[in-house]
């Protein structure tokens, strides 16, 4: 998509009008006036925006910079459908706080911050298995992750995309875990996601440790905020909301008011 300079002068104030539907039941995840994800670029004269879109319905892991969208796999039930597409999320957040540890490293981090982040890279290889093997059993499939070449980007591009992807995202994830892990139907699922709720609450409080360390860009912070309250706005099929404890919009939306306070 290309708009004008006309059209929109400033793009990163605009972004969530400016940023498509593109994929199917998906949202607008986040926008950032750096390319983030491989999304979609919207050029405006001389500011750059890149679309990501995620279905954020139950939510969603710590995507690296340069993650493309998963191609398409064999199709199951709704359900192994929507697990499938988190394991691909969970896979896809190994890489990120692999090269979340080497950035931090680079720009000077305290130690403590590099080895969490490796952790959390172990954690996350965990849930995608974990939640890959609930997929698999539901008749779903696994996309596998690809990523652009990782570079080492500038501080302030890493913080920006911990503010959005971390504060936000990741602290929004945390409670929806614990959501699932409490409502769902299936005892496999509940317990699945009592474990990983645990772990992302540690992943979310690291990302805000590493605000704390080396900054929170308001604007991005706020609006990874917007762009996920419209993501979890979608109602999921009610056999993802009563297996799989997913929260319903209204459900999701207190969860959001929560981190949003």
């Amino acid at each position: 998509m290309r708009v004008t300079a006309a059209e929109a002068t400033d793009a990163g104030s605009d972004c969530l009008r400016f940023c498509p539907d593109k994929f199917a039941e998906a949202r607008i995840h986040s926008c950032f006036t750096y390319p983030l994800d491989g999304g979609l670029t919207i050029t405006t004269g001389t500011v750059g925006v890149s679309c990501s879109c995620c279905n954020d319905v139950g939510g969603c892991g710590r995507r690296p910079f340069g993650l493309r969208p998963p191609g398409p796999v064999a199709a199951g039930s709704a359900l192994g459908t929507f697990l499938g597409r988190m394991a691909h999320l969970e896979a896809a957040a190994v890489p990120a706080f692999q090269r979340l540890a080497v950035e931090l490293s680079v720009h000077g981090a305290p130690a403590g911050l590099v080895a969490q982040a490796l952790q959390s890279a172990q954690d996350e290889r965990r849930h995608a298995d974990m939640v890959c093997a609930l997929a698999v059993h539901f008749g779903g499939a696994v996309a596998p992750v690809e990523i652009e070449m990782f570079r080492v980007r500038p501080m302030a591009e890493m913080v920006a995309e911990n503010a959005a992807e971390g504060c936000a995202r990741e602290t929004y994830g945390a409670l929806a875990a614990a959501w699932m892990a409490s409502a769902a139907a299936d005892a496999d699922i509940r317990n699945t996601f009592a474990s990983i709720a645990r772990d992302e609450l540690r992943h979310a409080e690291l990302s805000w440790d590493i605000a704390a360390w080396g900054g929170l860009p308001a604007s991005i912070y706020e609006n990874g905020l917007e762009s996920l309250r419209i993501g979890i706005s979608a109602r999921p099929p009610s056999e993802i909301s009563r297996l799989a404890g997913v929260p319903a919009p209204e459900d999701a939306y207190r969860l959001w008011r929560e981190i949003r306070a």
